[in-house]
């Protein structure tokens, strides 16, 4: 019996050392609480640096190389040299004018025309008279619009058209019958038509007031023979060659153009959305006849 009672006094020892063990290794739910509020704390308060995105630089190009060609003003004027020449010489008549439309100071439009008379006179009693109109169509380019606004120095291409009538009258002398012969001979509407290239300067003296020397190579296309006389002289193109050159001095006055600036619509749209906080709700009243 004795040694029954030791038995079960030694079992029971036992399973109250296992029991006390076992509640020191098991944590508590207050210690569990505040592990969990640690590691919380902990993972909020990481930062995560990392650096933004690089963004693309784009290549911007310069305002002339991509400038769009806008109607910059008008320029009206004459060719004054053919006109200088007809006033010391009774035998050339000519006038003529030039209008002009800019586009950017880059590219001048060029409509020009006149009329011209010539009369040439020979030794054995002739003289030749050619007069009509002409016209000059084409486009010059600046070589100088991307360093200034107002002055230029070009090149163009034209195409001149002239519609002309040219006669003869004569005299002969010393006939078999001892009499002098004359004659005319006329013919009408005939026409030429012609290349043109310019190289030219024009530049600002006064405001809006432009002058500057040009030359012309002229190479003939087309042109009427006549029946019964050829034509010697064509105006706006000069003497009836396969080619000719000539020279002009322009005088100006730009017209200016103001073309009005449309606004231009800006649209801003946020990269993050805007999230609206509701307001601060007011606390409730306190009634008066409320004691605490």
């Amino acid at each position: 019996m004795k040694v029954m009672q030791g038995l079960v006094v030694l079992v029971g020892i036992v399973l109250l050392i296992g029991h006390v063990a076992q509640a020191q290794t098991t944590p508590t739910k207050k210690d569990q609480t505040k592990k969990d509020t640690s590691t919380t704390v902990k993972s909020t308060t990481r930062i995560n640096i990392t650096p933004p995105p690089a963004r693309s630089k784009k290549k911007t190009k310069p305002d002339s190389l991509h400038k769009p060609l806008r109607l910059a003003g008008f320029r009206l004027g004459a060719d004054i040299l053919p006109t200088a020449f007809g006033t010391f010489d009774q035998r050339f008549t000519s006038y003529q004018g030039t209008f002009e439309v800019l586009l950017n100071n880059k590219y001048f439009i060029e409509l020009s025309g006149g009329v011209e008379q010539r009369i040439r006179q020979g030794v054995s009693n002739y003289t030749y008279s050619s007069q009509g109109f002409y016209g000059r169509m084409g486009i010059n380019y600046n070589m100088l619009h991307r360093k200034s606004k107002d002055d230029a120095i070009y090149v163009g291409l034209h195409f001149g058209y002239a519609r002309f009538d040219n006669d003869i009258s004569y005299t002969i002398t010393n006939t078999a019958n001892g009499g002098d012969a004359s004659g005319l001979i006329i013919e009408k509407q005939l026409m030429g038509t012609w290349l043109e290239g310019n190289f030219g300067f024009k530049v600002e003296l006064f405001n809006n007031l432009y002058m500057g020397p040009m030359f012309r190579v002229k190479i003939k296309l087309t042109g009427s023979e006549g029946e019964l006389l050829y034509p010697n002289d064509i105006p706006g193109y000069g003497v009836n060659n396969a080619a000719n050159f000539a020279f002009g001095y322009h005088i100006l006055y730009r017209i200016p153009f103001k073309s009005k600036k449309r606004k231009r619509r800006v649209i801003i749209t946020p990269s993050t959305p805007i999230k609206k906080t509701p307001p601060n709700p007011t606390p409730p009243k306190k009634d008066k006849g409320d004691g605490r």
